[in-house]
């Protein structure tokens, strides 16, 4: 589980559950309802280089690299979130994830090393998702999936 310390952190995210809430569209009146002062699900940490969950069918791949990262080379079936997007945009971000209609979200950014993808978990563990962080990142997923890559 990662443990949220920081009360600036908690202020920002209930400002953005607040407004999520609030400020939502008659078409998107129920976003509000995907958003909660707790944390729903416990980050999973995916450490290791067995790569089943991209089998998985429930599942949503978020790359957490920037954005010039993720256009040169990515997984077809990913869609890139950086933590600036969940922080700038939560509405969009709800959007996103209630279009794709899937109960799981596995996050992954460069390496072992880079926090991106754990960054956005915290926020992201906050909705109706169960959140999965993959720690080996791109670096180790561009090797195993050199089928599914799409390079623009």
């Amino acid at each position: 589980m990662i443990k949220i310390l920081d009360f600036g952190f908690r202020l920002t995210l209930f400002a953005a559950a607040s407004l999520l809430f609030l400020c939502c569209s008659k078409k998107e009146k129920n976003l509000g309802e995907n958003v909660n002062l707790e944390p729903q699900h416990s980050v999973i940490i995916l450490e290791d280089s067995d790569l089943s969950f991209l089998s998985w069918k429930d599942s949503l791949l978020l790359d957490c690299r920037d954005e010039k990262s993720f256009s040169r080379l990515r997984l077809d079936c990913s869609e890139n979130l950086t933590l600036e997007t969940v922080k700038s945009s939560p509405n969009k971000v709800m959007s996103l994830l209630k279009s794709k209609n899937k109960t799981k979200l596995i996050l992954y950014c460069y390496s072992k090393t880079c926090g991106n993808a754990e960054d956005v978990a915290q926020h992201l563990s906050y909705t109706k998702y169960k959140v999965y962080v993959y720690r080996p990142g791109w670096e180790l997923l561009q090797h195993f999936s050199s089928n599914k890559i799409s390079d623009n």
